[in-house]
């Protein structure tokens, strides 16, 4: 039953932060908070507190690199402290391979975008539209953040 809790609720924190990335680029604190809370305290709950420090120990990594990115421009911190929100949801153990599955999720959506822009560009160069080829001006990466945490559940 708590398993069930666990992929409910994280899928719930997924969704919600893939739409308002997706709408807002934007990935509210309130958001971050709570589904790290919730990662927490789930973890707490199958297996008591020193099932907690692995869970921790990831989330407090993961935040450290994503401020890394983020200082370098890379991501934005809404990203940083959502992906940390998250991974808190995995053990330490696990954070290879939830990187892994966002670094993928991240490749298919960016690539989907370029082509969305390209297809854009292609019709507005061959006369079918006014419209300019631009760039996307930012990635909604908690969309790529969301969906590689729920594989990562679910596999």
């Amino acid at each position: 039953m708590l398993a069930l809790l666990n992929t409910v609720l994280l899928a719930g924190f997924a969704g919600i932060g893939a739409w308002l990335d997706w709408r807002d680029r934007r990935l509210p604190n309130w958001l971050c908070g709570l589904a790290l809370a919730c990662g927490l305290g789930l973890a707490s709950a199958a297996g008591g507190v020193s099932t907690v420090i692995p869970h921790l120990e990831h989330a407090g990594l993961a935040l450290v690199v994503g401020m890394g990115l983020f200082a370098g421009g890379l991501i934005g911190g809404g990203d940083a402290k959502y992906y940390a929100a998250l991974a808190a949801w995995f053990p330490l153990a696990e954070g290879f391979r939830l990187l892994l599955l966002v670094a993928l999720a991240g490749l298919v959506l960016t690539s989907g975008l370029w082509a969305l822009v390209w297809r854009k560009g292609a019709r507005a160069r061959a006369g079918a539209g006014a419209a300019a080829l631009t760039q996307p001006q930012t990635v909604p990466y908690g969309v790529a953040i969301a969906a590689g945490a729920m594989i990562a559940q679910v596999w």
